[in-house]
């Protein structure tokens, strides 16, 4: 066998759990579903069970560590639980991930797990993920027209999501990754969360039903003004006040764009 296949037997030995406590039951029987020669089997055989152990929990370790400081507000959250519930984890991902994806794969693990403490650990475990992805977005293609004007067509960026949650998490978020104890009550609410611009760094705005509708409007093919026009209708504000309520919107519009949240386009030709 080369090198190389002696190598991915004892990757799969250091990774997966499940191989290992086979191979430590029978090394002989588990190396003989390999195709090793005699010689290399002898060579596993001959390994010391606790130094395996050891040098697989290290990199379980630095797995671990990588997440927990991509999640603060989980690793704060589920305090002693967080490391044991992510080796269990680990048990169903054997192989490391891209630290960004692994991540996001122990928010998708610890989502269906059961937990019910905190209450708003859903709420928390969604906030994570969006944090995940605006932070890490690939930058989309360079928009010239950075001005909004009635016949722009507007969209969201990938630094930029709007999100419904059960809890106020515009303010529990922040609170829960400094490492606070928050007892809420449920209270729902939308939220812009958004990259700040040139940094690694996100903020959480809670907003109302009417901004979140006109954002989700927001994605690429109607115009500023259409927008404007269909928001209004639905509030069936009076004649009077649409102007007021029109130059609301172009200032919120203009201040995403200024932020890199939102991109503009003079028309839709190619979309």
């Amino acid at each position: 066998m080369t090198l190389l296949g002696m190598q991915t037997v004892l990757a799969q030995l250091y990774t997966d759990r499940v191989f290992r406590e086979a191979f430590f039951a029978d090394p002989m029987a588990t190396c003989a579903r390999s195709a090793l020669t005699e010689v290399e089997r002898y060579q596993l055989v001959a390994l010391d069970r606790l130094q395996v152990e050891r040098y697989a929990w290290s990199l379980q370790g630095k797995r671990l560590h990588l997440v927990r400081a991509l999640l603060p507000a989980t690793a704060n959250a589920l305090a002693e639980q967080f490391a044991p519930l992510f080796h269990k984890y680990c048990d169903t991902q054997p192989s490391a991930l891209e630290y960004v994806d692994e991540a996001i794969a122990f928010i998708t693990f610890l989502s269906v797990a059961g937990i019910t403490e905190p209450a708003y650990m859903a709420d928390l475990l969604t906030c994570e993920r969006l944090r995940l992805e605006v932070l890490y977005a690939l930058p989309g293609a360079s928009i010239q027209d950075r001005g909004i004007t009635p016949e722009a067509h507007p969209q969201l960026t990938a630094y930029a999501r709007v999100a419904a949650f059960q809890y106020d998490m515009a303010t529990l978020y922040p609170l829960a990754a400094d490492g606070a104890r928050v007892e809420a009550r449920p209270d729902p609410s939308l939220v812009l969360i958004g990259k700040v611009r040139d940094q690694l760094r996100v903020k959480w705005k809670r907003i109302n039903t009417t901004t979140a509708q006109l954002l989700r409007l927001c994605n690429g093919t109607r115009t500023v003004q259409a927008i404007i026009d269909e928001v209004a209708t639905v509030l069936r504000l009076p004649a009077g006040a649409k102007h007021t309520f029109a130059a609301e919107c172009v200032m919120l519009l203009q201040s995403l764009v200024d932020s890199s949240l939102m991109t503009v386009r003079a028309n839709t030709s190619g979309l």
